[in-house]
């Protein structure tokens, strides 16, 4: 189905109530009101859950991107996000750290928010800018770009709500 400019707008008034959640509770509440809104009003749904994510990354990851059902989490190689560090880790990465390092322990989240939930979340709000996956080895680079890439292609999520910036047919089409 393709949307019409009155989707973005909708989308746009949206935003302006959207705010990330306080706590994981919250978000568990706010998963299982989509989930009835989406039986009930499914462009309301769509609506809701792209102004959602636009604004709040942990969403984004969570109840857009695969990393947020566990299943597919692991066919992809990432990580199931539903866990407090990993909203905490998501909460830090949108804020405005100007000349702070992060560090945390493997296993925290680091890669999977910063490598693959932050791009996808910006690349929403500003499909110009341009990003670079920097590691130690090239290999290891294209190793983090490869479940963007995966994600791009096959979550049926993203060019329903996205329209104008993901291609909904064939991978190699696009």
């Amino acid at each position: 189905m393709e949307l019409d400019d009155g989707y973005e707008l909708a989308v746009a008034e949206a935003k302006e109530v959207a705010r990330p959640k306080a706590t994981l509770e919250e978000y568990d509440a706010f998963e299982e009101r989509m989930a009835a809104l989406k039986e009930e009003d499914r462009l309301s749904w769509k609506v809701a859950m792209r102004a959602q994510a636009e604004v709040d990354l942990y969403w984004m990851m969570r109840g857009v991107l695969s990393t947020g059902a566990p299943e597919q989490a692991f066919k992809n190689g990432l990580r199931y996000i539903c866990h407090p560090f990993s909203y905490k880790m998501a909460c830090w990465a949108q804020e405005d750290h100007d000349g702070v390092m992060q560090m945390a322990g493997r296993g925290h989240g680091k890669s999977i928010t910063y490598t693959f939930g932050l791009p996808l979340f910006i690349y929403v709000q500003n499909p110009t800018w341009t990003f670079c996956i920097w590691s130690v080895t090239r290999n290891l680079a294209k190793s983090k770009l490869r479940p963007i890439r995966n994600e791009i292609e096959s979550n049926k999520l993203l060019p329903e709500l996205w329209p104008r910036l993901f291609y909904s047919g064939k991978p190699r089409q696009a």
